[in-house]
């Protein structure tokens, strides 16, 4: 990062590992702008990402937070299915599949000064984010994808059990209010049932089918347009000082 030739880059390095949601309510603090956009590090977003979602929020005032669509890609790197969420997500969407897709978000600065992270959430700590503001914010998605999101080989039992506690621990703390006691206990039941079947999974070797499973088939169409747009992403020369080692880029 400290190779790349550009004045907006600005590396951040203190030589302590700190968990993510640290990191995240640092950044809030050392952004400069109106905006804060998420990517993470061995994921791709659209050229136009950006560019369409503050010009979103600059034509949806009252929104907080927008998200996208985002293709999901295989080992190889190619695009082989999509997940899109409601395009304006409701109470129910915060224990189902959250009503954001994390990674692909730009919010407010000044809205996530206002609702920092929990840094008490090793995991799943952008979904307590959303069960914690969603009674006083406003959150939209758009409907196309712009994130491509390494997903596939990503999943780990150790991840899988962590999310699960945590999803649980959620259901429990702010279910009640959202969905009611009953839904909450089936929500956390459900959350209970899911490690063992995770285990079972991992030892399967299914981890890369039930990924899929998360998300929708592309049509040929898709797969080609998403296969376009990588390449030009992939063909972006990115300015590097002349004494950089470029080899890896």
């Amino acid at each position: 990062a400290r190779s790349v030739d550009d004045p907006r880059v600005r590396v951040v390095n203190d030589g302590q590992h700190l968990a993510l949601a640290a990191r995240l309510n640092q950044i809030a603090h050392l952004a400069r702008g109106e905006f804060i956009a998420r990517l993470d590090a061995d994921d791709l977003m659209h050229p136009k990402k950006l560019e369409i979602q503050v010009s979103f929020l600059r034509s949806e005032p009252a929104v907080d937070v927008v998200g996208t669509g985002m293709y999901i890609l295989d080992g190889n790197g190619l695009p082989v299915a999509s997940r899109r969420i409601s395009v304006t997500p409701s109470a129910r969407d915060l224990f189902v599949k959250g009503p954001l897709a994390h990674a692909t978000v730009t919010g407010r600065r000044r809205w996530f000064l206002d609702y920092p992270y929990d840094e008490t959430y090793p995991y799943s700590q952008d979904r307590e984010l959303w069960c914690r503001a969603f009674s006083k914010s406003r959150f939209a998605n758009l409907a196309e994808c712009y994130y491509f999101c390494r997903e596939i080989d990503s999943f780990s039992l150790s991840k899988a059990v962590s999310a699960g506690l945590a999803e649980m621990r959620l259901s429990a703390r702010y279910g009640p209010s959202y969905v009611g006691l009953p839904r909450a206990g089936m929500l956390i039941l459900g959350a209970a049932l899911k490690i063992p079947a995770y285990a079972g999974i991992t030892a399967l070797g299914l981890q890369a089918r039930v990924v899929r499973r998360r998300s929708e088939s592309l049509t040929p169409e898709e797969r080609s347009d998403a296969a376009a747009t990588l390449a030009g992403i992939r063909a972006t020369r990115v300015p590097m000082r002349p004494d950089a080692q470029t080899d890896d880029w």
